[in-house]
């Protein structure tokens, strides 16, 4: 791009690799370190001048003032199913200015069997509060894909009724599946949210703020959300609770990790993004995205050794944000 610096090449085929890795992701310093030269933090560190892999948490904002300090950049892993974390206007940017690909490597769907228990829990826990049993609901699931179709498994397994609201999935699936529309979602008993977080222009079917006022004055008593903080308007939330029209179970917030503390406090079960955080699908994420960082530098397969839990079973649930 004309006007802009002058960036480092990347190192030559063969070279060493230098792997910037979040110490905090389980498994991951000693997974990372077949494949190149590990360099382990807690706080990024002021230079990032020779960093060939950025492996983060979704704690750490991918923006143009952090991609500006990695002028070697080749590959950013972030061991986790959402990618709001990163701007992608700005990685899109920094990839036009370098002239690099700069792949971004997630891992969907590897604690989904860990939010769907916690879904399944925290439905149950609510229902109890209500004086009612689980088998007793119907349970609406907003969005259908590798967490809601967990939930939905182990709902089957268990005889509890429920209905399946996801629109993208159906243009997708080629009439393979089929969503129930928002109305049948919302005369279920119990809705709980699994979508990714997009916003208008970004995506045909945006959740930002989906569940709103009119949402949640029409919707069911119980609302259980394990996605992200800000598919639901909080303030309105607020106020739906107050009114003693919706109690809450909620394990993720918009403005984390400084949530208001108001709406906590309002909540019937508040938890800080925990939901998927088990060991086997942490482990699980980082396994995913050492593959595919092995691929990306084009190394032999099997290099690496399988990431494996700290001796002491020690997780920091602060890693583990999906």
């Amino acid at each position: 791009m004309q006007g802009g610096p002058t960036l480092a090449r990347l190192p030559a085929p063969g070279s060493p690799m230098v792997i910037l890795v979040d110490e905090r992701i389980p498994g991951a310093v000693e997974a990372f370190a077949a494949l190149g030269e590990v360099r382990p933090f807690r706080d990024l560190p002021a230079s990032l001048g020779d960093a060939g892999v950025l492996v983060v948490r979704s704690a750490t904002r991918i923006d143009a003032p952090l991609l500006e300090r990695c002028p070697r950049l080749g590959a950013i892993a972030t061991p986790v199913i959402g990618t709001d974390h990163v701007d992608r206007a700005a990685l899109e940017a920094y990839r036009r200015r370098t002239g690099r690909p700069i792949p971004l490597f997630n891992a969907p769907g590897s604690t989904a069997g860990g939010v769907a228990d916690f879904a399944l829990a925290a439905l149950s826990h609510l229902a109890r509060a209500e004086g009612r049993a689980l088998a007793d609901l119907r349970v609406g699931i907003w969005g259908f894909g590798n967490c809601g179709g967990a939930l939905g498994m182990r709902l089957d397994r268990l005889g509890v009724r429920h209905a399946d609201h996801d629109p993208p999935l159906a243009a997708r699936s080629g009439g393979e599946f089929r969503s129930a529309s928002l109305e049948e979602l919302l005369a279920c008993d119990a809705v709980s949210l699994h979508v990714p977080l997009t916003r208008p222009g970004d995506d045909p079917w945006p959740t930002h703020r989906m569940v709103s006022a009119g949402v949640l004055a029409r919707g069911p008593r119980i609302l259980v959300n394990t996605a992200r903080g800000a598919v639901v308007d909080n303030a309105a939330l607020a106020r739906a609770i107050d009114s003693g029209r919706v109690a809450a179970a909620v394990d993720v917030w918009e403005g984390e990790p400084t949530p208001d503390p108001a709406l906590v406090e309002r909540c019937a079960l508040a938890t800080p993004h925990a939901a998927g955080s088990v060991i086997e699908g942490r482990l699980r994420a980082t396994a995913m995205v050492v593959e595919a960082v092995r691929e990306f530098l084009a190394l032999p397969p099997r290099v690496a050794p399988p990431p494996r839990a700290p001796s002491d079973g020690a997780v920091d649930a602060g890693a583990a944000r999906p």
